[in-house]
């Protein structure tokens, strides 16, 4: 279905002098066919992110809102994203909480924590929320670039692992900083 959607967008892209791949898509996970699917939509043509669509996701299952059925299902739409090469729009809670920010900026905690890199809102004091949570902090971001930085000096030196502030650092550890301070840039919020 997205490669035939693809076809068709890119004949409009072509009619209207729009470069080639310039639309993107980021289709919205709404059903257990679609987290089924997800490996397969992060991998289709102009798909830049998946997202989450909490309440048709549950109606769809015939569930309620729990907090670990939704985190699961975050967490494999998530890695979904990732494995795919796109970025994860996720968030384990109904975007029509609107009376406990609480509760809300809890998930949004706990969305970054399994690698989404934010999500939808549908009201203003829902973006507050997700910018504070999904934002890097200035500390986080030092720290990222005082781990690339001592791993830049370890390779200079010829070493592979090394200790910074009483903590082993290797690769996964630099690779991760690398993403933060990518991520920041991207976004740009250094």
């Amino acid at each position: 279905m997205l490669t035939a959607l693809d076809g068709l967008i890119g004949e409009l892209e072509a009619k209207r002098g729009l470069g080639a791949g310039s639309i993107a898509l980021v289709p919205i996970i709404e059903s257990a066919a679609g987290v089924e699917l997800a490996p397969d939509l992060a991998r289709a043509p102009r798909v830049v992110a998946l997202a989450f669509g909490v309440e048709d996701f549950l109606a769809d299952m015939q569930a309620l809102p729990d907090e670990t059925l939704l985190n699961h299902t975050a967490i494999r739409i998530i890695s979904a994203a990732r494995a795919g090469g796109c970025s994860p729009l996720v968030l384990p809670e109904s975007l029509a909480v609107l009376d406990d920010m609480d509760r809300f900026e809890a998930a949004a905690r706990r969305a970054r924590a399994f690698g989404s890199e934010g999500s939808f809102a549908v009201h203003p004091r829902q973006v507050a929320v997700l910018n504070a949570c999904f934002t890097p902090t200035e500390a986080e971001l030092a720290q990222a670039r005082r781990i690339v930085n001592a791993s830049e000096a370890a390779e200079r030196d010829g070493t592979g692992a090394f200790t910074l502030d009483g903590r082993m650092i290797d690769l996964p550890i630099v690779v991760r900083a690398r993403h933060l301070l990518e991520s920041a840039r991207r976004y740009r919020q250094h």
